[in-house]
Order: C-alpha cells, then sequence, then structure tokens
C-alpha cells in the first residue's frame, strides 16, 4: 500500500517560520529596552507581592490589527496611566493572535495584510517590530523625563547658590561699612 495517498493530502505546499531565536536576531532589543522590561516586571512582581501598594490593571484592545493603531492607544493609555499611577499600574494587552476566531481573521501574525495571504514571518516581524518600537519610546520619554528632572534640580542649585552668593555679598558689604563707619567714628 502506498502511504503517501494518506499524509498530507490537503497539503497543497508549505514554508518554515522563522525560530523566535531568528527573529529576536532579526529585530535585537537594546540593552536598555531589554532594562525597561526587567524594571517592569520588577514593579509588577512588586505589586503581587505587596510591596507596593496600588493595583496591576491589564488593559487592552482584544487583538492588534493594526500597528499604528496600537501605537496611539498605547500613547492614550500612558496619559491616562501617569494621571493614575498613584493608585494603579496600568500595563497594557497586546496579544496579536485570535485563537478562538474558527472563521475569519486569524490576527496579525497569521494574516498581517489581513487578505488570507498568511505571511506568517512577517507577521512575526511586523508584531516584535511593535513591541520594540514602543519600549524604545517609552524608555527615551522616561530619559527625557529624567534629564528634565536633573536639570530642574540645577537650576533650582544654581538659584539658591546666586541667591546665598548675594546674601554672603550682601553681608560682606554691610561689615565693611560698619567697619568704615567705626574708623571714620574713631571706634577702631
Amino acid at each position: 500500500m502506498d502511504l503517501r495517498k494518506l499524509v498530507n493530502v490537503n497539503v497543497a505546499g508549505s514554508s518554515p517560520v522563522p525560530t523566535p531565536a531568528e527573529i529576536q536576531s532579526l529585530l535585537l532589543a537594546s540593552e536598555k529596552s531589554l532594562k525597561t522590561v526587567l524594571d517592569g516586571r520588577e514593579i509588577i512582581r512588586n505589586i503581587l507581592d505587596d510591596k507596593d501598594r496600588r493595583l496591576f490593571v491589564v488593559i487592552g484592545p482584544c487583538s492588534i490589527h493594526d500597528p499604528n493603531a496600537a501605537m496611539e492607544y498605547a500613547e492614550r493609555l500612558k496619559k491616562l496611566s501617569e494621571r493614575v499611577s498613584e493608585t494603579f499600574l496600568l500595563v497594557m494587552r497586546v496579544y496579536f493572535e485570535k485563537p478562538r476566531t474558527t472563521v475569519g481573521w486569524k490576527g496579525l501574525i497569521n494574516d498581517p495584510r489581513m487578505d488570507d495571504s498568511f505571511q506568517i514571518e512577517e507577521g512575526l516581524k511586523l508584531a516584535r517590530k511593535l513591541l520594540l518600537d514602543k519600549i524604545e519610546s517609552q524608555r527615551r520619554e522616561r530619559a527625557a523625563a529624567e534629564r528634565e528632572r536633573i536639570e530642574k534640580l540645577r537650576r533650582q542649585k544654581r538659584k539658591r547658590s546666586r541667591g546665598a552668593k548675594e546674601v554672603m555679598l550682601a553681608n560682606k558689604a554691610r561689615h565693611s561699612q560698619k567697619k568704615a563707619a567705626r574708623r571714620a567714628s574713631g571706634w577702631d
């Protein structure tokens, strides 16, 4: 009996999908981006371990279908997150597949072009790029905020330093005036 008639009879073709390591090597995360992820995980761990009193809330769309819309959503969520940061840690839910969908579009990874072409490799790269872009933009924003905070502290220190210098010069001038007055009056 010819077993070839039983194996893959409904398969028209196949193409290999890159491994996670291959995708990661194509789209590398920077050391700073990886630190951002680790820091975020540490914050979540502290909340779950009751070391941080905030509530951890995962919020977001059912699945990502448009990277631009996802970035816009992330920016809006970030603004909300800043307003409620004392009480909540908001984390954007990012899901690229629709596992329960049996009919229709299966998600960004499976069909990134939304045309039944099933360019899975393209979808994997697009999904990774979206996450890296968001992490990197978040890292840059945090770095800019930190630079701004440091510059504000420097300005305050310079202002205090100028104020202290002015007080010192004023005291020195008063002392010189008193000394000159004492000399003029014969007391010195």
